[in-house]
């Protein structure tokens, strides 16, 4: 998996948690 997308997907779990919350 490219560096870019595993940026991506970190930040997409970081809105989600911050919805969550």
């Amino acid at each position: 998996m490219p560096l870019h997308c595993k940026l991506i997907v970190r930040t997409e779990a970081a809105e989600w948690q911050k919805w969550k919350n």
